[in-house]
């Protein structure tokens, strides 16, 4: 599939509240995160009803049985990062060091900060032609395994005075995918991601507690060949009607890629245009897609020395967000200032 097309807006999508000025953990703001695009598993949905199991998304699609479709999903699934104080020395338990967990740690002249971080995933759909769906829908099982791994963390001295444990809980998926002939030329695609993973100890029924065994961010990508994918927003009077029947629950798919060219769709869990795409100016990536790039580059820069290093102990997200704020030339500020799209003739008042 040729990303590099939507490579920039999806990648919006996906990290669309991240971190949100002002860029710092102890931020309010920034304790309730990822509030788009997240499936809790099945068996937890009736625990936080604000947030659903499964995102369906149907298009429509303009071809003939050989048209080739392909589809990738992408998701980010959480990391948590816990820094864990060393109670006795590292090697006076044959078992491992009794530690306890800490917001921050100070390990040399570095502090360290308990965080939750994110993993990418990506899963390609191999679906082929729309002649094989019409056939046969696709089912298709994904997981990722839980992970843990550690590091210690030195003093001055040259001895371990903590530990940094970055844990990852298993997530299973299912994908369903099938296709309908609505007429001659016309076809409906459906696609269906649901959060199968199973849950074995209780978990507390907030948005956060859930957050580790959900799936984040979650949005789908569409590519076809020898056909056209026809816009939900603006549909040929011929599909209207056929648009109006499409149902999608927590997706909306817009036409994306090069305005015009309406081989690529985007599935986003917020409602965007067709060809939604980033603005030039833009110097990098502030986790807000509203285009106030300009106040959000000076408030960073006005960030007290203190702020900053809080962000700078985030993620590494955080720390790219304020090494180009800071680096951000006079004449790229006037660029996000304002710009100007284009001039058009007034009509004369009569």
């Amino acid at each position: 599939m040729k990303m590099e097309a939507v490579q920039k807006i999806a990648d919006a999508v996906l990290y669309e509240g991240h971190l949100l000025y002002p860029y710092r953990a102890s931020a309010l703001k920034n304790r309730k995160r990822w509030n788009f695009g997240v499936l809790v598993p099945e068996s937890c949905q009736s625990c936080h009803e604000s947030d659903p199991c499964w995102t369906q998304t149907e298009c429509l699609v303009q071809g003939n049985e050989f048209t080739t479709i392909e589809v990738k999903v992408r998701f980010l699934h959480l990391v948590r990062r816990r820094v864990a104080q060393l109670l006795e020395p590292m090697n006076a338990v044959p078992l491992g060091p009794p530690f306890q967990f800490v917001d921050s740690l100070l390990a040399g002249d570095q502090t360290v900060q308990s965080f939750d971080e994110t993993m990418e995933r990506e899963l390609d759909v191999p679906v082929g032609t729309l002649n094989d769906l019409l056939s046969q829908r696709r089912n298709l099982v994904f997981s990722f395994p839980p992970a843990c791994e550690w590091h210690s963390l030195k003093g001055a001295e040259g001895t371990a005075v903590g530990l940094v444990i970055r844990e990852q809980d298993a997530i299973t998926a299912t994908l369903e995918m099938t296709a309908l002939r609505l007429s001659g030329e016309l076809f409906k695609v459906t696609l269906s991601v649901r959060n199968r993973t199973p849950v074995q100890a209780p978990l507390g029924k907030s948005h956060e507690d859930l957050l580790p065994v959900s799936l984040i961010a979650t949005h789908a990508i569409f590519a076809v060949e020898q056909g056209a994918f026809l816009s939900l927003i603006d549909p040929p009077e011929s599909a209207s009607a056929h648009a109006k029947d499409c149902h999608n629950v927590g997706a909306w798919p817009v036409l994306a890629g090069k305005e015009g060219d309406p081989s690529m769709l985007l599935s986003a869990p917020i409602i965007l245009y067709d060809y939604p795409e980033i603005a030039p100016e833009s110097p990098g990536d502030f986790f807000d897609g509203t285009e106030i790039d300009e106040i959000l580059a000076l408030r960073v820069q006005t960030l007290t020395d203190g702020e900053k290093q809080e962000m700078r102990l985030t993620d590494k997200q955080t720390q790219s967000v304020l090494e180009r704020a800071d680096r951000l030339p006079a004449e790229h500020l006037w660029k996000l200032h304002g710009v100007l799209k284009g001039l058009r003739p007034t009509e004369k008042a009569s």
